[in-house]
């Protein structure tokens, strides 16, 4: 953005759009909105890899083209060390499992890779 639009009056007016509403499929549409130059900050809260540790959705991309990027972390609940994992507590296969406490736990590296070796070997 800026993007103009042309109201019925012939006034024009300016119209900032939000990423979602940019058919990232275009490639022109996606020229104009890379090349914007009037953005407003928007702070986004999200895990950044799924729960097998891997680069999660759009994560990647977005961390790409941000142009500022600051990553908190939760604090590991079996040693106190900075977590950068989300442990799922169920067996469940699905990518996304919407739950708190009770489905996930956050762990570091160390505690993480022990609970997944200890999941093997009960399985």
């Amino acid at each position: 953005g800026p993007f103009l639009t042309y109201n019925q009056d012939g006034t024009v007016s300016l119209q900032i759009l939000e990423s979602s509403q940019i058919d990232k499929n275009n490639a022109e549409y996606m020229e104009m909105f890379t090349k914007g130059t009037h953005f407003n900050p928007v702070d986004l809260v999200c895990a950044v890899k799924d729960y097998q540790g891997k680069p999660f959705g759009p994560m990647p991309y977005l961390m790409a083209v941000a142009e500022e990027v600051r990553k908190v972390h939760a604090i590991c609940v079996r040693c106190g060390n900075l977590a950068n994992h989300s442990h799922r507590l169920s067996d469940s296969e699905e990518l996304v499992v919407l739950g708190e406490k009770d489905a996930y736990e956050p762990l570091c590296r160390e505690c993480y890779n022990k609970a997944i070796a200890a999941e093997k070997a009960k399985a």
